[in-house]
């Protein structure tokens, strides 16, 4: 009698950049990659109002402050929670999710994890997520890939959602600096860094 082999599902954490590239092809582009240069383009006519400017002020400076000294669920907690909040991402089209559970099967391997932040729609639960937040990680003492992380959600997402022709964005924060990602086909390309003090 022949026994089914039962398949672990590889978690995100697992994940780097290298084990991306051999396992999916992924590769990294490092300029000229349209959906990024596209989605970091600020409409200098984009107005907040001056609550909203005033609460930013207010959230860097206290940023400024205490990075240095923050573990990662104080960071979280104290400095990108406020900001999350400032944003507003609940609309009747999509709205913001927290610790949610993401799994998929991408070319016969199965991966899942937890994803600290995502926006998708739902009520609920989210349903096609296409951006995400991934990481929160102090700037002392990091020892993993925050980068194949966020990316390995991404790709999860795009094939959940069978969206293979559209760009997939996240973002990684390690401290201060914020890292902008965007994912499509088979490449992806990193900002350079943004400092939130």
């Amino acid at each position: 009698m022949a026994t089914k082999a039962t398949t672990k599902i590889r978690s995100f954490e697992e994940w780097n950049c290298d084990l991306l590239e051999d396992t999916f092809g992924l590769k990294r582009v490092y300029e000229n990659h349209a959906a990024l240069e596209e989605w970091l383009t600020v409409d200098t006519d984009t107005a907040i109002t001056e609550t909203e400017r005033e609460r930013l002020l207010e959230l860097r400076y206290f940023l400024r402050r205490n990075v240095d000294d923050w573990n990662e669920m104080e960071l979280q907690f104290f400095f990108l929670g406020t900001l999350i909040n400032v944003v507003n991402y609940y609309t009747e089209h999509y709205k913001g999710f927290l610790q949610r559970y993401l799994s998929a099967t991408i070319d016969d391997v199965e991966v899942g994890g937890r994803v600290d932040f995502l926006v998708a729609r739902g009520k609920q639960n989210p349903k096609s997520p296409y951006f995400f937040i991934h990481e929160y990680k102090p700037e002392k003492g990091r020892d993993n890939d925050p980068l194949g992380q966020v990316l390995i959600a991404m790709l999860a997402a795009r094939t959940l959602n069978e969206i293979e022709d559209k760009p997939i964005y996240g973002a990684y924060v390690v401290g201060r600096y914020w890292y902008f990602v965007a994912l499509t086909d088979k490449t992806f390309c990193v900002s350079l860094s943004y400092d939130a003090t």
